[in-house]
Parts: structure tokens; sequence; C-alpha cells
């Protein structure tokens, strides 16, 4: 199982992986493997595959449909969603000022790559736009956008069924 290294967790999950030991028994086992960071989240988050694991908060749809929602990352391939205005290193674009469009469209939690090097502004645009939603949160945000997610409702559909509520 691969996924990202990038995740958002429940307070509920890091209490387990701290104090259970088949998290620490993962981590050991994928050490060896090419992507470790990789592998381990997306192994204990999966249990569609791994309910023995039985990871609070843990995903319990179709994995390969899941999608993500923590960073936006913009990969430079030929059949990319979205251009890269910035300056693709490694396949992965370091953003400017011409995609704060794209990246403010987006659901995620955060966005990468920036490289202040290259251009301080974007990074500055976006730091200040989320220091307004904090302080001023926008009256139109439609969080139903965020309850229909896949990986949202396979995760606490699933819940209430073993909740029984």
């Amino acid at each position: 199982m691969s996924g990202q290294a990038y995740n958002s967790f429940s307070r509920a999950f890091l209490e387990w992986l701290f104090k259970d030991q088949r998290p620490r028994d993962l981590l050991v086992w994928s050490a060896k493997t090419y992507s470790p960071d990789e592998h381990y989240w997306a192994s204990l988050n999966d249990m569609y595959h791994n309910q023995h694991l039985d990871a609070p908060g843990g995903f319990f749809g179709d994995p390969e449909k899941k999608g993500y929602l923590t960073k936006f990352i913009l990969w430079t391939y030929e059949n990319s969603r979205f251009k890269c205005h910035g300056r693709a290193v490694h396949n992965i674009c370091n953003f400017n000022a011409l995609d704060l469009p794209t990246i403010v469209s987006q659901l995620h939690l955060a966005a990468n790559k920036y490289d202040l090097t290259m251009d301080p502004v974007a990074y500055a645009c976006m730091e200040e736009l989320l220091e307004n939603r904090t302080v001023t949160p926008d009256p139109k945000f439609n969080k139903r956008r965020y309850e229909t997610l896949y990986f949202v409702r396979n995760n606490f559909k699933r819940k209430t069924e073993v909740s029984g509520g």
C-alpha cells in the first residue's frame, strides 16, 4: 500500500499510534521498504485491507478512490490536470504567484511546494489568506463540500456502523 507522506490525523489516532505496539512493529518493518513514510501511513490508515489494526479514524473505503485533502501537490507530468506556472523540481511544481488561483480553488488544507528564493510573493499571499480566513471566517464557507468527499463518507459511515449510531 502506498499513499502520501502528508496526512492529517485525529487525536484518537495519534494516541493509538503511540500506545499500541502494532504501529511500532510496522514502523520497524517499513524502514526496509522503498518509501517507508508513504507505505507506513497508508497501511495504518487502510481499514479496507487492514481491519485487524482497528486504527481510530481509519479509512474503510476503497483506497484507490480515496483522494487526499491534507496537501495539494501539483505534479508536472504531461497529463497534469493543472499547469505549473512556477518551476518544476523532481516533477513537483514550486508555485509562483500565477498558481494562486489554482491553489485557492482546491479543498486541500495546505499546498506543497513554495520556494522563497524563486517567488516569495506566492508564499506571502497564501500566508495572508490563511491568516484572514482564521481571523474572519468566510460566512459563505460550505462544509458540505467536505462532508460529501468519498473518503469522509467512508470514514464516518463505518464509524457510525461500528458505534451503532
